[in-house]
């Protein structure tokens, strides 16, 4: 990677190359993916506990404080 570069010729410790900017990319590419999938297994898990907890079907989340036993 360095073997024809002169000293001055290679990069310093604060540059960004094509390589770190397209893995910056995918890193922030696969954060959001990683929001939207924790977002859906949230939903799914109020979409299950909450007919246990209350007596109401629904996909809304409630407390298990507002149950009525």
């Amino acid at each position: 990677m360095t073997g024809n570069l002169q000293p001055d010729d290679r990069l310093g410790d604060f540059t960004a190359d094509r390589r770190v900017l397209t893995l910056t990319g995918m890193a922030a590419l696969i954060g959001v993916i990683r929001a939207f999938v924790a977002l859906a297994l949230l939903r799914l898990i109020g979409f299950f506990s909450t007919p246990s907890t209350t007596s109401s079907p629904g996909n809304s989340s409630a407390s298990p404080s507002s149950a009525s036993w």
